[in-house]
């Protein structure tokens, strides 16, 4: 085997997973989002939005979180401050890699995570999934996804000892990378794997990511965030007025 040609597969494979995140990531960080009254529907105003936690505003916090789901398929926000009635006003995202969780039970009582190794408790972590399988609180990558839709398993290796909480770029699963390789995916196919037109990501053109392929990135933040909020709020990103308008 070429290692010369090996190692530009593997480039190339990289590339083409890393402008799919970015895209998302991108797109969904530029919109807007808003918390609501349920039975009002007015528009409230928080921190928690403007602002989720200190030094990261809600852009940075959404592209963070869609990076960490694009890239692992989970996202971990640990609550550092909450209000007068015991309810979150601080989401801190942490370094997916950083966080150990495991499942004991189908319920998420059941949960236990380890955040740089200090255990925290389940009701201090918002925890963000992605391609979620019937009994399981875990997510999946879109990558590892496709693998198991084709009846392929990727074993997990073990994470890179000594991650700290500290955000620093993700990098994709090594496992998940030679899958792509061993199967010679190139970037059409890896875009697709994402839900995402391939002529977005090989610079053919330069359409806007279409809403319908956002919505379903979006949901599963909103369902997430707006799970912790006080009863009769919720979340809502913009794009669902833009699809009612269009």
């Amino acid at each position: 085997m070429d290692p010369d040609g090996e190692n530009l597969r593997d480039a190339q494979c990289a590339v083409a997973v890393f402008a799919c995140a970015r895209l998302l990531a991108d797109t969904i960080a530029s919109t807007p989002w808003h918390l609501y009254e349920r039975y009002t529907r007015q528009s409230l105003l928080t921190p928690l939005i403007s602002q989720p936690c200190a030094g990261v505003d809600s852009s940075e916090w959404k592209w963070r979180n869609v990076t960490s789901l694009a890239l692992r398929g989970n996202a971990y926000n640990l609550i550092t401050a909450r209000d007068g009635d015991g309810h979150p006003a601080e989401l801190t995202p942490l370094h997916p890699d950083a966080v150990t969780a495991i499942q004991r039970t189908p319920d998420a009582d059941g949960m236990i995570y380890l955040v740089a190794g200090d255990r925290v408790r389940p009701m201090d972590i918002v925890h963000i999934t992605r391609y979620r399988m019937p009994g399981q609180l875990f997510g999946l990558s879109p990558i590892r996804q496709a693998a198991q839709s084709i009846g392929i398993s990727i074993a997990a290796e073990e994470p890179t000892p000594g991650v700290g909480i500290d955000w620093k770029p993700i990098t994709i699963a090594p496992e998940e990378l030679r899958f792509l390789e061993d199967r010679n995916f190139g970037a059409p196919q890896i875009a697709c794997i994402y839900g995402i037109p391939p002529s977005l990501i090989d610079g053919r053109t330069e359409d806007a990511l279409d809403v319908h392929t956002t919505m379903n990135w979006t949901a599963c933040i909103e369902q997430a965030v707006s799970s912790c909020l006080p009863r009769g709020q919720f979340v809502r990103f913009e794009q669902y007025a833009q699809l009612h308008r269009s």
